[in-house]
């Protein structure tokens, strides 16, 4: 809370959070089940709410080789199960520096830096929501 006023996430974090949760669907799904959650019965921001938790708590690992084992896992169990790529697939620690290859194996596109006007209402273009003001 800010100023004693709760936050709307901005539109793209909230587009983050739905795309990952339908990617991830099974998984969300059973964990909120599992917790006793209905996720098609709540408000849209408590869903939210709870999806922004379960992406959390999926994100935290204790060590770069346990990242990697649920994603090795999870990259199977996509592919065999559910005949899906696993859109979040990490990189192998022992590779090294980063190999410029993004997770389906195609070279990552340049992506040209935002352009930045403080002068207008919109400093950052399209990239980004309309500061709180």
């Amino acid at each position: 809370m800010a100023c004693r006023a709760v936050r709307r996430p901005p539109k793209s974090a909230a587009r983050g959070l739905a795309l990952w949760a339908v990617d991830l669907w099974p998984y969300v799904n059973g964990r909120a089940i599992t917790l006793g959650l209905d996720l098609g019965e709540m408000d849209m921001s408590q869903m939210l709410d709870v999806v922004h938790f379960f992406f959390e708590d999926d994100s935290r690992y204790s060590t770069a080789e346990e990242a990697e084992a649920v994603s090795e896992f999870r990259s199977t169990i996509y592919g065999v199960l559910y005949g899906t790529t696993y859109r979040y697939r990490v990189n192998s620690s022992k590779s090294g520096k980063g190999s410029g290859l993004s997770a389906d194996g195609g070279v990552k596109p340049y992506i040209p830096p935002t352009e930045f006007d403080p002068d207008t209402g919109l400093p950052f273009g399209d990239a980004l929501d309309a500061p709180f003001g």
